[in-house]
């Protein structure tokens, strides 16, 4: 058990300025995914959270909040190689 209680002594008067900004960003940021466990695994927020349940898989409609297809025609899936007219056609006169 002293063997034990040895391994844990923390000396406190050696600790430097980044021992303790360490010690206090891992003990708000344990707080804060204590306070968001408790946010997004309480019932009442279900319905809430579920409604995005599939915003990461929604590509277009992220495009058309952006406009990023607008201003950027080039990365549009319209203008990708893979789905460009002009190469379809001279792939079938070849």
């Amino acid at each position: 058990m002293n063997s034990l209680k040895e391994y844990f002594h923390t000396d406190w008067a050696a600790m430097t300025l980044h021992d303790w900004l360490g010690m206090g960003i891992t003990i708000i940021v344990f707080f804060v995914m204590v306070g968001l466990y408790v946010y997004v695994f309480h019932p009442a927020n279900k319905e809430r959270l579920e409604a995005h349940r599939y915003i990461p898989l929604d590509d277009d409609d992220l495009e058309f909040r952006t406009g990023f297809a607008d201003r950027h025609p080039q990365h549009s899936p319209k203008h990708s190689p893979k789905h460009s007219p002009e190469k379809t056609r001279t792939e079938e006169q070849k």
